[in-house]
């Protein structure tokens, strides 16, 4: 399972593909471009969650969501990787109401 790479979708699914080649197929788009996508750190390989960027054009404003397993956890403003762990700087968790 460490190989696999799982995609989050805009509507927080998570789908999990075995190869790159299988992510480039299911987007649309070549392999070399899904490889780079990883090589910019818009996946860290070997984390066990995943950092999504999300822009809200209608406000201007710009958020980092962490988002682990699908689910939104919370906001962040930066983040550092040190030896293969991934700190969060200024995280601010999403409260849940439970009724």
């Amino acid at each position: 399972m460490a190989n696999m790479i799982k995609v989050i979708t805009k509507e927080n699914d998570v789908i999990v593909f075995n190869n790159q080649q299988e992510v480039a197929d299911h987007l649309g788009v070549t392999k070399q471009a899904v490889a780079k996508a990883i090589k910019q750190d818009n996946l860290c390989q070997g984390a066990k969650l995943t950092l999504i960027y999300k822009s809200y054009k209608h406000s201007g404003d710009k958020e980092k969501n962490l988002i682990v397993d699908g689910k939104l956890l919370g906001t962040y403003e930066s983040r550092e990787i040190k030896y293969g762990n991934i700190f969060l700087n200024g995280f601010k968790p999403i409260k849940e109401e439970n009724e």
